[in-house]
C-alpha cells in the first residue's frame, strides 16, 4: 500500500514472462534470493571480523530463523528479499573499497547497488548510517569532516528516497488510516515494539502474518506497554557497559536499531504492530552478536566439558529454530491456513473471519 518499487516490479515482471502465473516460480524466486543472502551474508560478516566461523554462524542464523519465514513464503515479501540483497552487495563493495585502495570503481559500485536497493524497498536509506558504524566499530576509523564528506552522496540518496517513500506513503493512505494513534503513545509502543523484536529473535513463537493493535488503543494500553521503556532503558545500559569492552556488541546492537529505524512507526503507518518480515536485515546485528559471543566463549580458556555442554545447547536451540520455522512456513500454505493461524492468535478480531469468509 502505497509504495513504489521499480525494481520488484521488473523482477515480477520476469518471473510471469518465464512461467506466467505458475506459483511456484515465484516462491522458487523467493527461495533462490533468500539462499544467495544467506551467503552474501556469510562473505560479509567473516570479511567483516576476518572469522569465518563468526560469519558462518551468523548466517546460519539468518538462513533459518523462523522470523524470515514471511519475506520468503509471501511472494510480496520479495521486497525486502531485494532490498536486502543489493544492500549487503553493496555493503560488500564498500568493504572492498576501505580494505583495498580506495578506489573509485567500488565506491561507484556500492552507490549504484544502493540506488537499486532503495529501488526495490525505500527502508534501504538507512545504508549510509550502516556505513558509519562499519567506519567507526569494524573498520576503527575516526569520525572525521573526510569521512563524513565521503559519505554525502549515499546521504543525498537517503534523502530523496526517503521524502518519496513519505509521499508515497501518503498518496496511498497509510498514514491517513493512522492518524488515530494518539503522538503520546508513540514513545510506548516504540520501547514496546523493541521489546517483541527482542524477545522473538531468541523466543520466536505466537507469529502471525498480521499483528493488531486496535484493542490496545480502545481499552487503553495494558501496563506492559508502558513498563517496555524501563526494560529497554536497561536493556540499553547494559549492552552500553559491555560494548565498552566488546565493540562487537556495540556494533550489532546499532546495526539493529539502526536497521528497525524506517519501520518503528515514529511516523505512524499502518495498523499493523510489528511485521515479521521487519527484522530480515536487522536481526543480522543480533546474530553477529550471537556468533562472536559465541566464538570468544569457546576460544577461551574452558574445560571440555563446559566447551560441549556449550555447543550441545547451541544445536539444540539452532535445530528448534528449524522445526520452527519448518512448522511457519506450513502456516503460509495458502489463505485457510494463514487467517487460520491467525485467529488461532486473535479470535477477536473480525478481520480473520472477513478473509476466511465466515
Amino acid at each position: 500500500m502505497g509504495t513504489y518499487s521499480p525494481v520488484i516490479l521488473i523482477s515480477w515482471l520476469m518471473d510471469y514472462t518465464i512461467s506466467g502465473y505458475d506459483p511456484r516460480w515465484f516462491h522458487g524466486v523467493n527461495l533462490a534470493w533468500h539462499c544467495l543472502n544467506s551467503l552474501f551474508v556469510f562473505y560479509l560478516v567473516g570479511n567483516w571480523f576476518n572469522n569465518r566461523s563468526i560469519g558462518f554462524i551468523t548466517a546460519l542464523l539468518f538462513a533459518i530463523h523462523p522470523m524470515n519465514v514471511e519475506p520468503v513464503a509471501w511472494v510480496t515479501g520479495r521486497k525486502d528479499l531485494v532490498f536486502s540483497g543489493f544492500l549487503l552487495l553493496s555493503l560488500y563493495a564498500y568493504h572492498h573499497y576501505v580494505v583495498g585502495k580506495r578506489n573509485s570503481f567500488h565506491y561507484s559500485l556500492s552507490l549504484l547497488l544502493f540506488v537499486l536497493a532503495v529501488f526495490a524497498k525505500a527502508v534501504a536509506v538507512v545504508l549510509p548510517l550502516i556505513l558509519l558504524l562499519l567506519d567507526y566499530f569494524i573498520y576503527q576509523k575516526k569520525l572525521s569532516v573526510t569521512l563524513l564528506l565521503e559519505k554525502v552522496p549515499f546521504f543525498l540518496l537517503s534523502l530523496v528516497g526517503g521524502i518519496w517513500a513519505i509521499i508515497a506513503q501518503s498518496d496511498g493512505g497509510a498514514i491517513d488510516s493512522a492518524t488515530e494513534i494518539p503522538r503520546w503513545s508513540v514513545p510506548f509502543l516504540f520501547s514496546y515494539r523493541l521489546c517483541l523484536y527482542l524477545l522473538k529473535s531468541v523466543y520466536p513463537i505466537q507469529l502471525s502474518n498480521y499483528y493488531p493493535f486496535d484493542h490496545m488503543l480502545q481499552d487503553g494500553l495494558p501496563w506492559y506497554v508502558f513498563g517496555s521503556i524501563g526494560l529497554v532503558t536497561i536493556l540499553l545500559v547494559l549492552f552500553w557497559l559491555y560494548g565498552r569492552k566488546n565493540r562487537t556488541v556495540l556494533f550489532g546492537i546499532g546495526f539493529f536499531l539502526v536497521g528497525l529505524l524506517p519501520v518503528m512507526q515514529l511516523i505512524p503507518l499502518g495498523s499493523s504492530l510489528v511485521a515479521d518480515r521487519y527484522v530480515y536485515l536487522p536481526y543480522i546485528g543480533l546474530s553477529v552478536i550471537l556468533a562472536s559471543l559465541g566464538s570468544k566463549f569457546l576460544e577461551g580458556d574452558r574445560s571440555v566439558y563446559a566447551k560441549n555442554i556449550f555447543n550441545g545447547l547451541v544445536l539444540i536451540w539452532v535445530f528448534l529454530l528449524a522445526v520452527r520455522s519448518h512448522t511457519q512456513a506450513k502456516v503460509w500454505s495458502n489463505d485457510g491456513t494463514l487467517w487460520s493461524n491467525f485467529l488461532n492468535m486473535y479470535p477477536n478480531c473480525d478481520m480473520g473471519y472477513g478473509k476466511l469468509g465466515i
